[in-house]
């Protein structure tokens, strides 16, 4: 799935500064407007910070913050694996799937680059806009919910900058961008089916996964019947402490020891009856049977032609 939302100058600043949110893991630049900045690979804070701000590397304001002072950063387009292709790569390992999730943002990326990057130019008092072909891409991948079960994401910060024909840099005009969010959610899942696949994984469009194992209705159910037994809103309907669980239960991402995470998944598996070794020969048995499949396949295609020979 996709997500997008707005991201102000001082939201970003905060999530930099406080719990590292964008940055905690190492983040690499895309996008055909950060390679005219002269950016690419690992993002470093102080580009990042300056960025955010309308400014570029050099510290020099590319983009004007608007009347009160203040500067949108940009939008946060989110992409999420499944919650079986979040569990493939982080309980069993398999580094090839988050390769693929990698491969599937950064083409769902450079497609709305390409068709959706426009800024807005004014000529004789009427405003239109325009394609520019090029965005300023931060990307940061984390891989944990945050009720710490795997889930594979990728935020994408695009930055409120593009380059103009003429070389001028102004604000982006991200109205596109919202517009195609359910497009680039399909063409992100559609792009990382197809690698699962050549990587040998069955794949099912009805499906939700393997199997789900999130902890989150668990902790909202507890936390309901212990605001019942405390007495702390003794006229509360059934879904108004629902509601007051649901919010209260939230386990705030922090920094945490990922190995002893992973542990803990593993445990959580053997309890309900599944062993990592288990499910990875399941898998090598799926592909097997789809490699066998296409086989079959290909030879029915060519009786078939041979009949008209």
């Amino acid at each position: 799935m996709v997500s997008i939302t707005n991201v102000s100058a001082a939201q970003a600043g905060t999530y930099y500064s406080k719990d590292s949110y964008y940055t905690q893991e190492r983040g690499e630049w895309q996008g055909k407007g950060a390679e005219l900045l002269g950016l690419s690979g690992e993002i470093k804070k102080e580009d990042f910070l300056n960025l955010i701000e309308g400014k570029n590397p050099q510290g020099n304001e590319l983009v004007a913050a608007n009347s009160q002072g203040e500067h949108r950063a940009g939008v946060d387009l989110t992409f999420s694996a499944s919650k079986s292709v979040s569990i493939t790569y982080e309980v069993l390992g398999d580094e090839r799937v988050k390769e693929a999730h990698d491969k599937a943002v950064q083409k769902t990326l450079s497609y709305m680059e390409k068709n959706f990057s426009q800024c807005r130019v004014t000529e004789d008092k009427i405003t239109e806009r325009t394609d520019t072909y090029n965005l300023v891409i931060a990307k940061f991948n984390h891989d944990t919910s945050r009720e710490l079960d795997p889930q594979l994401h990728t935020h994408c910060v695009v930055m409120n900058m593009t380059q103009r024909e003429d070389g001028q840099w102004r604000a982006l005009s991200n109205e596109k961008l919202f517009e195609m969010k359910i497009f680039a959610g399909q063409y992100y899942r559609s792009e990382l089916a197809a690698s699962l696949k050549e990587l040998g994984y069955s794949i099912r469009s009805d499906e939700k996964g393997l199997f789900e194992i999130s902890q989150r209705s668990g902790q909202i159910e507890a936390k309901v019947k212990e605001l019942k037994e405390s007495g702390q809103y003794p006229n509360a309907s059934e879904s108004k402490l629902r509601e007051i669980a649901t919010l209260g239960s939230r386990v705030a991402k922090k920094d945490v020891d990922m190995e002893v995470v992973r542990e803990t998944w593993r445990e959580r598996i053997k309890d309900l009856g599944y062993t990592k070794e288990g499910i990875r020969e399941s898998v090598q048995e799926a592909a097997k049977r789809i490699q066998e499949a296409q086989k079959d396949q290909i030879k029915l295609n060519e009786y078939d032609s041979s009949i008209f020979l």
